[in-house]
């Protein structure tokens, strides 16, 4: 984890360097794949307890900072309509896809509106498809999980209650 904080911080520098736009596809490369083996190994290595859960919280403020700040580089150098701010907004749905489980609505909700303005200025149809898809995804996985948590909740709601009848009849 020494090792990711290292590099992080190293790109934020790096980012909020004077930079040339040919430097931007390399960098959101770069992050994509960082946060990708993040999500596998937190995934591998912990599993779902609630100290897997507590660490991929961490890496989603990573995910928020990191992208927030290559969101605003990028919007100072491309329009919406551009294929490298696109990238960018696909990586980041990818990256909610995978971590559906903790996804904040307000990435969500920026992805979406960076969408829906690359699609009004004329951008490549079939990258916006994707985020859309990624998004969707998302929303089907958060979706499932509310619903496992509800029945879950609902089931040991339940079984107290017995517990507590049968308490009430000795």
């Amino acid at each position: 984890m020494k090792r990711f904080h290292l590099f992080y911080h190293q790109f934020l520098l790096f980012l909020s360097s004077p930079m040339k736009s040919t430097s931007i596809p390399i960098i959101a490369d770069a992050f994509v794949h960082l946060f990708h083996e993040m999500s596998e190994l937190s995934k591998k290595r912990i599993g779902s307890t609630p100290i897997a859960l507590k660490s991929r919280r961490v890496i989603w403020k990573h995910v928020q900072m990191a992208y927030s700040e290559l969101l605003r580089v990028v919007s100072k150098m491309f329009d919406s309509r551009d294929e490298g701010r696109v990238d960018i907004i696909d990586d980041l749905s990818f990256i909610c896809r995978i971590y559906a489980d903790i996804a904040d609505q307000a990435s969500l909700t920026l992805c979406m509106i960076e969408a829906a303005r690359a699609r009004s200025s004329g951008a490549d149809g079939e990258r916006l498809k994707i985020i859309d898809d990624n998004l969707i995804e998302c929303r089907r996985q958060q979706k499932l999980n509310a619903l496992r948590e509800t029945r879950r909740r609902g089931l040991i709601s339940l079984f107290t209650h017995c517990l507590k009848g049968k308490d009430d009849d000795a």
